[in-house]
């Protein structure tokens, strides 16, 4: 198992930790989570413990710790870094306004995510943008309200499929946010291949909604003290018709809002599976698209899904990992 390194927020090196137990769910576009469990004996437990802002770095998994329990054993609870984002906020803008404005040279999903964690940490020094991936089509993309920084980069870039994460980078001292773009892998997951077992799919179209009704909030008239009546208003992502139509209610008061809140009631067709010998970042990134079969009984299908995330757990005597499925 690969030891567990533990840094302040200034990059200085709190200690180095073999004797203890991980779990990591890595995302391709939000936020993973992070476990480390250990013996309250151990020799760093009182500086974890009274550390305020702790980086814990495994391999190449990185977390900050957001929360700490300390009982029969000693347990740190943490964040991708990428978490950062949620603590920033975003005011309102229009895509077509900054590129008029030249704030930026594309409307692409990455230019536009670039941006927006710029202004976001413009006051931090050591904060910077990595390299560009590139991607060329041109999107209208705005927000109506103040918004979180992650909810605003995790919805722009949900628009070509594309991925984010934050990375420190320890030895110069930096903070690095990062696009991602997955690849096809035309190699098939499936029992009968041997690289996967305890295969599941399963079908749920309990949240599915074609369409639905937001309250869209109205602004007060100069010189008018009363606020006017909201007004609903209807939108839709299918163009399902008759008794296929399903609507439902939507969460936010602007049209932008309640885009998002629709594009999340999908129908959920999943596919779960462990893996043999399909080993994250060597086999397969986040973000990659590949084949997953099911065979049982006098079914079998071959689905084409993008690995969304990953769980990996280092514990005694068991070490594994498991992809995340999506559309």
């Amino acid at each position: 198992m690969t030891d567990v390194m533990f840094y302040t927020f200034e990059f200085e090196l709190i200690g180095i930790m073999a004797e203890c137990e991980t779990n990591w769910t890595l995302k391709y576009n939000d936020i993973g989570n992070f476990e480390v469990h250990f013996d309250p004996s151990h020799r760093l437990t009182q500086r974890l413990i009274e550390e305020d802002y702790i980086l814990a770095v495994q391999g190449e998994n990185q977390a900050m710790i957001t929360g700490k329990q300390l009982l029969d054993e000693c347990v740190l609870y943490g964040r991708t870094l990428n978490y950062l984002l949620s603590k920033r906020v975003t005011q309102k803008f229009k895509s077509s306004e900054l590129f008029t404005s030249g704030a930026i040279e594309s409307k692409d999903i990455e230019s536009i995510a670039r941006y927006v964690v710029s202004q976001a940490f413009s006051d931090v020094s050591n904060f910077e943008l990595g390299e560009i991936i590139g991607f060329a089509e041109p999107i209208d993309f705005w927000r109506n309200t103040s918004n979180l920084t992650s909810d605003v980069v995790r919805d722009c870039l949900e628009n070509g499929g594309a991925g984010h994460r934050i990375r420190a980078d320890v030895k110069n001292k930096k903070w690095i946010f990062e696009v991602l773009k997955g690849q096809e892998r035309f190699k098939i997951v499936s029992e009968g291949n041997r690289n996967a077992y305890e295969t599941k799919y399963t079908d749920d179209a309990l949240d599915y909604c074609s369409g639905g009704w937001y309250e869209e909030q109205q602004e007060a008239q100069d010189g008018n003290a009363e606020m006017p009546e909201s007004i609903w208003k209807y939108i839709e992502k299918d163009t399902k018709t008759g008794i296929y139509r399903w609507e439902g209610i939507l969460n936010g008061s602007v049209e932008s809002e309640a885009k998002s809140d629709l594009k999340k009631k999908q129908r959920q067709k999943k596919i779960e599976t462990k893996t043999y010998d399909y080993v994250f970042g060597e086999d397969y990134n986040l973000g990659d698209t590949v084949r997953v079969q099911k065979t049982i009984g006098n079914f079998q299908k071959t689905f084409t899904k993008r690995i969304i995330g990953v769980n990996m757990w280092f514990e005694s005597n068991n070490i594994g990992q498991k992809p995340i499925f999506e559309e």
